[in-house]
């Protein structure tokens, strides 16, 4: 059975899973620098953990910014990825923020290769690519709830 589940920083285990994974997709795959994978925006987000039976394989967090709710730190790790996880996933987030009524947009930033990923769920292209922090371009895209 496939569930996200929000983690609370209470709870150790899961809080490890969830920056262990994170830590492997984003700086030892991805080439970020540690110390920008995390940031006092954590302290505000909802983080949560991608659930297969009781196995923890991905991660994701959600930022209400404003009227805006952005989506990140989507990682699976690498034995989970092309199955569907990332799609369920995503599409159990976008019911949850539609349920909790607080915004009418998602925003997200992504690599570009992940962009025709994202435009399945009607998420578009929102400005021009940027670099930030990592030696690779991102696009940052909105999904209009309304």
């Amino acid at each position: 059975m496939f569930e996200i589940k929000r983690i609370k920083f209470g709870n150790l285990l899961m809080l490890y899973n969830y920056l262990t994974i994170r830590y492997k997709v984003f700086v030892i795959e991805l080439g970020r620098s540690a110390l920008k994978e995390l940031s006092k925006l954590d302290v505000y987000c909802k983080h949560y953990v991608l659930l297969l039976d009781t196995v923890v394989i991905g991660t994701s967090r959600l930022c209400y910014i404003d009227n805006v709710v952005e989506l990140g730190r989507v990682a699976l790790l690498a034995d989970y990825r092309n199955k569907g996880y990332a799609s369920l996933a995503i599409s159990l987030l976008i019911n949850q923020i539609k349920e909790e009524g607080k915004t009418n947009f998602i925003r997200l930033f992504t690599k570009n290769e992940n962009i025709d990923f994202y435009k399945k769920f009607d998420f578009s292209e929102s400005g021009i690519r940027f670099f930030g922090d990592d030696p690779y371009p991102y696009m940052t895209m909105i999904l209009d709830l309304k």
